[in-house]
């Protein structure tokens, strides 16, 4: 996983919570040796265990406060919207391949 260390909302907002977990020797960082505005983030035996003990709960979160709340045609209707965003996504550069010139950031 790479973390960037730009001044970005979601990196902000990532790194206090990178260091509470380095702190409980859930994951380790360091440099980025191809981009030196992010880290690696290597998640450590200890951090695979946490994952692996909250997943039943998360599971049962995510089923109790979103999956049991559509019926069986809104999750059909879901997936489909789903899979329309992911094959845009599929089609699009990611911003970090984009460059200020690009015709699509003009508008």
């Amino acid at each position: 996983m790479t973390v960037s260390s730009s001044n970005s909302d979601a990196a902000g907002s990532c790194l206090p919570i990178g260091d509470h977990m380095e702190k409980r020797g859930l994951v380790v960082r360091g440099p980025n040796l191809a981009d030196a505005r992010s880290v690696v983030v290597c998640l450590l035996p200890a951090g695979r265990r946490a994952i692996e003990d909250a997943a039943p709960q998360h599971v049962h979160n995510v089923r109790r406060h979103f999956i049991d709340l559509f019926t069986p045609a809104e999750l059909d209707t879901l997936a489909a919207l789903n899979e329309r965003v992911l094959r845009h996504l599929a089609e699009e550069p990611f911003p970090e391949q984009s460059t200020p010139d690009d015709p699509e950031l003009q508008s």
